[in-house]
């Protein structure tokens, strides 16, 4: 059953991360594989793709409400995440939230990522993330559902959390991969954040990176009934195809880009956090293009994945060269 609507609350960003984590950000001076190697810092976050998200809204203003699954014995550490700005409602499971490893090589400025296994989840634990979504997503919010899924959920329930979250009349967006990308897209998201190679897992053949290649299967992708495709390309920026207003490509100046000490960890993320941001408030196509890159080159400075800092987008936003895509 659906909430009724206080007429004093506004649309709000609900995140739904099905496989959260605990990230472990370990930096070191130089990794060489097979020695023992002494960190220079570490550090260890509650995490998972949506929990990033909410957390980068956080440190833009904005609030939102998350929720997804936690092992037992995690419980305590998402929710002191809990703030004016983010509500907690985690569905808590037996066992333990996977911990994600990423050794930062200071040297080479690269990364190495070990993700393990946490908990498995039920039918009844599904069950209950859709009853929740039901009580927590009212008209007009808009609801992320990113990550991957953990055992025990199927692909296909990534297909009813987004019709559930249609029938309430609330707008989705889905960053995912695999199996629960392709099943989401099967409910017609209203925007989808593929990277280059997600991209051409939904439409097949060999992927390309040229812009004439990513538009074309992108516009495959409207005309299926999703409105907004935005393909992220790393340092090249991304790609908007969106039904009504176009093709676009925005990335920033080169020459803006620090290499912070965390590299592109939740950078992702924080694209996100911009595009939802700005789709709920109604932002101008190029202005939100502008803002979401702005905010995830924002993370690359930042330790904490999505510990992106408001001041420094807004300064970011005039480096950010957006342009249409004819034809």
């Amino acid at each position: 059953m659906q909430a009724s609507r206080d007429v004093n609350r506004r649309p709000t960003i609900v995140t739904v991360t099905p496989n959260t984590a605990i990230d472990l950000v370990i930096e070191v001076d130089e990794y060489v594989p097979g020695t023992t190697i002494r960190s220079t810092a570490s550090h260890n976050f509650p995490a998972g793709k949506g929990i990033c998200v909410a957390y980068a809204l956080s440190r833009l203003g904005s609030a939102a409400t998350v929720t997804g699954f936690v092992g037992r014995q995690s419980h305590a550490a998402f929710e002191a995440l809990s703030s004016d700005l983010l509500k907690m409602c985690m569905i808590e499971v037996p066992g333990y939230t996977r911990t994600n490893v990423t050794i930062f090589d200071r040297s080479a400025a690269s990364e190495t990522h070990l993700q393990t296994e946490g908990y498995g989840v039920s039918e009844q634990h599904v069950a209950d993330l859709r009853a929740v979504l039901g009580q927590l997503v009212l008209e007009e919010d808009l609801v992320v559902i990113s990550g991957s899924i953990p055992q025990g959920m199927s692909a296909g329930a990534v297909r009813d959390l987004i019709e559930d979250v249609h029938v309430l009349g609330a707008t989705t967006l889905l960053d995912s991969s695999g199996l629960a990308l392709r099943s989401g897209v099967l409910a017609r998201p209203t925007i989808i954040k593929p990277n280059l190679q997600e991209l051409g897992d939904l439409c097949g053949g060999t992927v390309r990176s040229e812009q004439a290649w990513i538009v074309e299967q992108s516009r495959r992708l409207n005309a299926l009934g999703i409105r907004c495709v935005i393909t992220s390309r790393g340092s090249e920026g991304i790609i908007v195809c969106d039904a009504t207003r176009g093709a676009w490509s925005a990335r920033i100046d080169p020459s803006r880009v620090w290499h912070g000490a965390t590299a592109g960890v939740g950078s992702g993320d924080a694209l996100v956090a911009g595009i939802a941001k700005a789709w709920l408030e109604g932002t101008e196509l190029s202005a939100a293009m502008r803002f979401a890159v702005a905010c995830a080159v924002s993370n690359l400075g930042s330790r904490r994945p999505g510990g992106i800092d408001l001041a420094e987008v807004r300064a970011l936003e005039a480096a950010v060269y957006v342009d249409e895509i004819k034809g």
